[in-house]
């Protein structure tokens, strides 16, 4: 009996599937390998994008959404610049990333983020919600002096902070856990690792590419873009840590001065925005191959993490002009930029911050690449 695996189930109209979600040039590959000799990666180790898109092309839908190979591309665009074919891989592997996060998701709710008319449903349910719980829960608001408590007590917003968290940890498990099982049986199937590779490859690659983004660094001339990217990824890190310490200060009565947590998260609000900002620019001028391929799913978090840095910042300089209504006003506004964001990180781009440093992480206990 063959072992099971080698009895690959295949989906015949996985290219299609592909060519919805971005990847038109798949078809056109012929299989040269001109976009595995020139990505800038391979100076350090294997780079598979041919055997990505002929596993594409041969309909082996366990093999693709098990392959780490898209999570290695920082789409620099190269590969699109010297195809032969026009076949844009560095576009296929943007949109085999966003055919792994949907098939990761719960009952591929992910999906949602790809389609118009339901990601516009659900940021109106999810806005609905967001008013009614301000509603509820708001305050006799002080409108002489600014209280935010008076608004909507600390209280209030802790647990439903809690709450959330509890959401984003359980559904980000169960997501991973998919992920670990289709990458299991396509690159670690029969393989084993002592538990000291998984933790010190774990950490090397939290620090190198979680942390720092190191990969992106192989786009010589483009360190603009690094530092962007480094702004958005340190901007979320650094808020999420404000929110983290004004939390636990009140929570254990450790007396943290209110003006650790602000300025940890003016800073993070600036890195934020930075790179939003430049994004932002990027997508309208278009002149970059990643800008071009612009979408839906590209838009969703680049607007909602502006939306809630700008509003963010709002509410602190309202706060300190002492308006009271202004800053009430702004502050629900952040509120519900916020809850966006928490409610569809798990299968919006943001989640490529959790699934990057993990494939990464399976690639070099598995494969032996030098991550």
């Amino acid at each position: 009996m063959l072992s099971p695996k080698y009895v690959v189930p295949k989906k015949p109209d996985l290219s299609n599937e592909l060519i919805k979600l971005g990847g038109e040039g798949i078809k056109r590959c012929y299989q040269c390998g001109t976009c595995t000799a020139i990505c800038p990666l391979s100076k350090t180790q294997t780079v598979a994008v041919r055997r990505m898109i002929k596993k594409l092309q041969l309909g082996l839908e366990e093999e693709v959404l098990g392959d780490p190979t898209p999570w290695l591309c920082y789409f620099c665009g190269d590969c699109n610049e010297t195809c032969p074919k026009d076949a844009t891989p560095g576009n296929i592997m943007d949109a085999i990333r966003k055919y792994q996060i949907i098939n990761y998701s719960i009952g591929k709710f992910a999906k949602v983020f790809y389609d118009k008319v339901y990601a516009l449903a659900s940021l109106v349910v999810m806005t609905i919600i967001g008013l009614i719980g301000m509603y509820t829960f708001h305050g006799e608001m002080v409108t002489n002096v600014v209280d935010i408590d008076s608004f909507i007590p600390s209280e209030i917003l802790h647990d439903a902070g809690l709450v959330l968290l509890a959401y984003v940890i359980i559904v980000m498990v169960v997501h991973i856990a998919n992920m670990y099982r289709y990458t299991k049986r396509a690159i670690g199937y029969g393989k084993s690792a002592p538990l000291g590779k998984w933790v010190s490859e774990f950490f090397k690659i939290l620090i190198k590419e979680a942390l720092f983004q190191s990969r992106l660094l192989c786009e010589e001339g483009r360190s603009a873009r690094y530092f962007a990217h480094i702004g958005v990824i340190w901007g979320f890190i650094l808020l999420f840590a404000a929110t983290g310490i004004h939390f636990i200060s009140d929570s254990f009565g450790l007396g943290v001065p209110e003006i650790v947590p602000r300025v940890v998260g003016i800073i993070g609000g600036i890195g934020l925005l930075y790179g939003g900002i430049y994004y932002l620019i990027r997508r309208f001028e278009k002149k970059e191959l990643y800008a071009k391929a612009s979408d839906l799913h590209d838009w969703w978090l680049l607007l909602l993490a502006l939306g809630s840095g700008i509003s963010g910042f709002l509410v602190t300089v309202f706060m300190y002009a002492n308006m009271a209504m202004a800053t009430y006003i702004f502050y629900g506004i952040h509120l519900l930029f916020v809850f966006y964001l928490i409610v569809s990180a798990p299968f919006s781009k943001l989640v490529h911050m959790i699934y990057r440093p993990f494939a990464l992480w399976f690639a070099s206990v598995w494969e032996g690449e030098e991550i």
